[in-house]
């Protein structure tokens, strides 16, 4: 019965994978084809085909002066000379400054041991050039031979793979709801790494060919990340003149005192791996954020949507 159930939830968890990832397509194809051409102009296509075809046909000169990348690099030096870097400060007279620079310590550990600047380089440069780069966090086991996990910050060289919450509306995409990191995998790649895939089943890849998800000799491959609201109860508490908060009734230790409780809503991100038609993993990612982080150019809002601009 819990198989069901859960073959139940997981249809489901697809079909509004899909209707998303349709949204998201349809929000950020435009976006993502200036992109586009930006960066081919970067590359030296900066004439009209039009006239490029005209001027050829007549035998007439079509020169291009490339300044572009000399002004993409200047910016992209000047982001490796100033280095992002993340820092934790107690901002109250609750705040212990010990904990924020243990804080800090963590995460300049996890920045380091991740080569977190090259992360950092590659979303710049590409909104630099592209309007917009992404990077991504994500966990790992430390070892083939481990159980301790670490945190990583990867870098997306392919900004073009990502799609965030069109509803986002924040510089770096904290108010998003879900959001998709894809690849299109050779058939024969797919089946040396998941080869227990129902589409390999005798016959049943022909039938899964929908020139979108599937095709004859490929297949989309989706790391889909959403959240799940839950409504649950905060109690604030005075345990012997010590406050404290906590969100179970039965937390509330033995001669606590309830000062104040209010409801509220508690996001928990969780993670699919899609193959097509079927969701291969999932799990909990342990943040209250999605974990595909956006970096911008310059960016206006007009006529009810944001235009994002490069150097191109």
């Amino acid at each position: 019965m819990a198989k069901k159930s859960e073959k139940h939830s997981d249809e489901k968890i697809l079909e509004l994978a899909k209707e998303r990832f349709k949204n998201c397509q349809n929000f950020w194809s435009p976006v993502y084809l200036e992109a586009l051409d930006d960066l081919k102009f970067r590359a030296g296509h900066q004439w009209d085909s039009a006239l490029l075809a005209d001027r050829k046909l007549k035998g007439r000169p079509h020169l291009t002066i490339n300044k572009i990348p000399q002004f993409v690099r200047q910016i992209a030096n000047e982001m490796r000379q100033n280095k992002p870097a993340i820092k934790v400060y107690p901002v109250d007279d609750k705040a212990d400054i010990e904990v924020a620079k243990i804080r800090s310590g963590i995460i300049r550990n996890i920045e380091y041991s991740s080569k977190a600047a090259v992360a950092y380089n590659t979303a710049g440069e590409c909104a630099v050039d592209r309007s917009i780069g992404f990077f991504r966090l994500a966990t790992d086991y430390c070892s083939h031979d481990s159980f301790d996990q670490e945190i990583k910050i990867i870098p997306v060289y392919n900004p073009f793979s990502c799609y965030i919450d069109p509803a986002s509306q924040e510089i770096d995409g904290s108010d998003s709801n879900y959001g998709f990191v894809f690849d299109e995998v050779s058939k024969y790649q797919l089946e040396s790494e998941y080869p227990e895939a129902e589409c390999f089943e005798a016959g049943n890849w022909d039938s899964l060919v929908d020139g979108e998800w599937f095709h004859e000799d490929r297949c989309r491959v989706v790391e889909y990340f959403y959240k799940d609201f839950k409504k649950i109860t905060l109690y604030k508490l005075d345990v012997f003149g010590e406050a404290l908060i906590v969100e179970d009734e039965k937390d509330i230790p033995e001669g606590a005192v309830v000062v104040e409780k209010r409801e509220a809503i508690k996001p928990q991100v969780k993670w699919c791996k899609i193959i097509g038609n079927k969701i291969l993993e999932k799990s909990d990612w342990p943040g209250s954020w999605i974990p595909i982080i956006p970096v911008f150019g310059s960016r206006y809002y007009l006529d009810g949507r944001w235009h994002r601009e490069s150097v191109s």
